[in-house]
C-alpha cells in the first residue's frame, strides 16, 4: 500500500487533500484555523475545500509554533483592478442578513511561508455567535460565485467571527525639554519617558471629567478665516464623542457657559504615573551607574595612585568623559522628574475644550468613506511654544524615512497632490498607545459595516487597511484612535480609527515572550492542562490590521462643516 504524500511544508495548516466540496469545520478547526492573528477569530464557513490540519505544536509553555499571518494585496497585482465599488455593493447584498463587521480582499497565509506566497481570500468578519455553518457557508458559496462571474478565480470566501474595534502639556516641563537629547544616549530615555506629555504629535488626549477613554492627537491644524487664529487638535471623533449619540453634533460658540465645556486634559492618571514611574526607574539606574563610576575614581585618588602596581586601575580619559556624560543625564533626568511631578493633578494637564464635532455619516465630498472626527481647541497659554506637526522617530526606524531629520524629529506635511492617499504604501504612525510603528498599506479598501450611525439605510464605509510588517504583530492598539498615518517622506495620508484587536481575558495559551519552560511556574505542563491561576506573562496578540480614514476625506468635511478651510498649523 502506497503510503500517502506528505505536502511540500510540513509546518503549513493544510494538508493538499482536496474533498469535493466544502465540509463542516469541527470544534478544533473553527478555533484554531486563524491561529497568530489577533481578535482570536472564530471560523465560520469557507468555500474552499481542502482539508485543514493542526500545524506542528511544540511541548513546553514556550517553544513557540507556527501561526498565520497577513499581507496587503500590491498595487500591481490583476484583483486590484477587478475589485470594483459596484461588486463590492453586490458582496454587501449578499450579506444583508448577516451581522457582519467588514469584507475585505487580503493574502493570509503561514508565518513560515513567504508573504507572496499566501493565498488571497476575501474575508468577512461577522459579529460572535450570529451565524452557524448551514447559513454562512450558503452566503460564501454566493459570495465564491460572484467573485467568479467577475472572473476572480483564484480568491475564495472564508467567514470568521471577528471584529471593527474602535481604538478609543505643561509650558514649564516642555521648556526644560532639550531637543538635542534625542540623539544623545546617555538622555534620550528621559525623553521618551515623558514623551506623553510634551507637545509632540501623538500625545494622548483624555477627558478632564470621570470618562475613561483616551485616544490620540493627530495634527494640529488651523481654519483658514478663523479670526481669533486658534489652534485646534485633530483626532476621531468617537475619542471626544463622550457618549452623544451618532446624530448629535457640536459647535462651541463664545456664548458657551465656560464651566459647561468639554474639557481635554493630556493623558489620563494612569498614564501620566507610567510616565512618572518611568522617570524615577531611569534616576535610580542612572544614580546607580553614576556611583559605580565615582567609587573607580574615588579608588585611584585615595589609594591606588599611591601603589605603582595598581597603576591599570587609573581612569582612563574615556573613563572620565563618560562619568561626566552620566552625571549630567542624571542631572537633566532629574530636572524633568522634578517638571512632571509638578503637573500630577489631572488639571494641570488641561489643554483645550472640544470646539466641533460633526455628525457621524458618510462623507459628501468623497462617497463612502466615514467622516469620523472632531477638533479641540487649545489653550495656547498650555505651550511654551507654538505646536508643530513633527513627530519623534525613534532611533531604531531612522533609517526607513528618506527625508533628513533634525534631533529625530520629522516635519509632517500636506501631499501637492490631488490624491496622496492612493499612491502611497509603506507608513507609519505615532500613537499614544502604541507610539512609533511601521505597517503597509492595502491597495484595495475594506468595506465595513456600521449599524450605529443611525441612517435609515444600513452604513457602509469604506476604510483604508494597513498591516502590520512581518515580525511585528500590530501597527495600533487601544488609545491610538486619532493617529496620523504618514509615509516614509512625512506626507500624512490618514488617520487610525480602528482594529481587530481585542482583549483576550480568558486567554490560556502559549506566551507571548521568549522564556526557556523552566522560567515558568507550571514546567514542562502543557499551558491548557495548567491551573487558571498559573502565572503566565502575557498573551500573544496575534497580528491585527488596523483601519484608517483617507486624510482628505477628513478635511474636506472639516471645510464642510466649519466652514472654513482647513491648514496645517
Amino acid at each position: 500500500m502506497e503510503e500517502p504524500s506528505q505536502p511540500p511544508n510540513a509546518h503549513s495548516a493544510l494538508s493538499f487533500a482536496d474533498v469535493d466540496e466544502p465540509y463542516q469545520p469541527g470544534a478544533e478547526e473553527q478555533a484554531e484555523y486563524y491561529d497568530g492573528l489577533a481578535g482570536k477569530p472564530r471560523l465560520v464557513a469557507r468555500s474552499s475545500t481542502h482539508r485543514w490540519s493542526m500545524p506542528p505544536r511544540e511541548f513546553s509553555w514556550d517553544w513557540g509554533h507556527i501561526g498565520k499571518r497577513y499581507a496587503p494585496i500590491q498595487e500591481c497585482e490583476q484583483l486590484v483592478e477587478q475589485w470594483t465599488t459596484v461588486l463590492a455593493l453586490d458582496v454587501a447584498a449578499i450579506l444583508k442578513n448577516c451581522a457582519w463587521n467588514f469584507f475585505v480582499p487580503i493574502r493570509i497565509g503561514m508565518e513560515n511561508e513567504a508573504p507572496r506566497q499566501y493565498p488571497t481570500v476575501l474575508l468577512v468578519g461577522v459579529a460572535r455567535n450570529t451565524l452557524d455553518w448551514d447559513r454562512g457557508i450558503a452566503v460564501a458559496l454566493e459570495c465564491y460565485r460572484r467573485l467568479q462571474a467577475a472572473h476572480i478565480q483564484e480568491m475564495h470566501v472564508e467567514i470568521c467571527e471577528l471584529a471593527h474595534i474602535s481604538q478609543a502639556a505643561s509650558t514649564d516641563l516642555e521648556g526644560c525639554i532639550d531637543a538635542s537629547a534625542w540623539c544623545d544616549v546617555a538622555r534620550q530615555n528621559t525623553n521618551q519617558s515623558v514623551l506623553p506629555l510634551l507637545s509632540g504629535l501623538g500625545f494622548p488626549l483624555a477627558y478632564d471629567a470621570e470618562i475613561h477613554r483616551q485616544g490620540t492627537l493627530g495634527l494640529y491644524v488651523q481654519l483658514s478665516g478663523d479670526v481669533t487664529e486658534r489652534t485646534y487638535g485633530l483626532t476621531c471623533r468617537h475619542v471626544v464623542v463622550a457618549g452623544r449619540s451618532p446624530l448629535a453634533s457640536y459647535k462651541a460658540s463664545e456664548s458657551d457657559n465656560p464651566a459647561s465645556r468639554q474639557v481635554h486634559v493630556q493623558a489620563d492618571q494612569p498614564t501620566f504615573e507610567w510616565c512618572l514611574q518611568q522617570l524615577r526607574d531611569r534616576q535610580q539606574e542612572l544614580d546607580g551607574w553614576v556611583a559605580e563610576k565615582q567609587r573607580k575614581e574615588t579608588r585611584w585618588n585615595d589609594w591606588y595612585c599611591l601603589d605603582p602596581a595598581f597603576a591599570s586601575r587609573r581612569p582612563t580619559e574615556e573613563d572620565k568623559e563618560q562619568l561626566e556624560r552620566l552625571r549630567a543625564a542624571a542631572a537633566y533626568n532629574k530636572k524633568v522628574l522634578a517638571e512632571c511631578s509638578a503637573v500630577s493633578n489631572k488639571s494641570s494637564r488641561r489643554v483645550g475644550s472640544l470646539a466641533f464635532l460633526p455628525t457621524l455619516r458618510l462623507s459628501e465630498q468623497r462617497l463612502g468613506f466615514l467622516t469620523d472626527w472632531g477638533l479641540v481647541a487649545f489653550d495656547m497659554d498650555k505651550f511654551s511654544h507654538k505646536p508643530e506637526n513633527k513627530v519623534v522617530i525613534d532611533q531604531s526606524l531612522r533609517g526607513h524615512f528618506l527625508p533628513r531629520i533634525k534631533n529625530n524629529l520629522l516635519q509632517l506635511r500636506l501631499s501637492d497632490q490631488d490624491s496622496p492617499s492612493e499612491k502611497r504604501s509603506k507608513v507609519a504612525k505615532r500613537g499614544s498607545r502604541t507610539g512609533l510603528t511601521m505597517g503597509t498599506r492595502s491597495s484595495i479598501e475594506a468595506v465595513v459595516r456600521h449599524p450605529d450611525v443611525g441612517s435609515e439605510s444600513e452604513c457602509l464605509a469604506w476604510e483604508m487597511l494597513i498591516i502590520p510588517p512581518q515580525g511585528q504583530d500590530r501597527f495600533s492598539a487601544n488609545g491610538d484612535s486619532g493617529a496620523a498615518v504618514f509615509d516614509t517622506e512625512g506626507i500624512i495620508v490618514g488617520m487610525v480609527t480602528a482594529s481587530t484587536r481585542e482583549p483576550a481575558d480568558d486567554w490560556r495559551g502559549v506566551p507571548g515572550t521568549r522564556r526557556t519552560p523552566t522560567e515558568h511556574p507550571g514546567g514542562n505542563v502543557l499551558p491548557q492542562d495548567a491551573p487558571a491561576d498559573a502565572d503566565l506573562p502575557r498573551c500573544p496578540w496575534g497580528q491585527d490590521i488596523t483601519f484608517a480614514t483617507p486624510i482628505e476625506v477628513i478635511l474636506q468635511d472639516i471645510e464642510r462643516f466649519t466652514g472654513l478651510k482647513p491648514k496645517l498649523a
